[in-house]
């Protein structure tokens, strides 16, 4: 039986939450949840990570999620809606 649209809305409202703040803290961005918007562009233009930022970020997310981020795969941290896609996916 599939689940009713307004639980899979809000479990993804507060997995987008979880992942802004999980960038915003670990990166010391100095963004609310709210100022970032959820298809940003992590690199290059948007916040202008850098490869430092790249690789606290995948630790972040593999340590706050229990999950292995795949190395071969850069489009996962293309924005806050990419991330969640591939947690989506992964956790299912």
């Amino acid at each position: 039986m599939q689940e009713p649209i307004v639980e899979l809305v809000s479990r993804r409202k507060e997995l987008v939450g979880k992942i802004k703040g999980l960038v915003i803290e670990n990166l010391e961005l100095d963004l609310k949840p709210h100022q970032l918007d959820e298809d940003c562009p992590m690199f290059g233009v948007g916040l202008a990570l850098d490869s430092i930022d790249a690789l606290q970020l995948v630790l972040s997310v593999e340590r706050d999620f229990d999950i292995t981020v795949p190395t071969d795969d850069v489009t996962i941290f293309r924005s806050v809606n990419t991330i969640a896609d591939f947690i989506e996916r992964i956790t299912k």
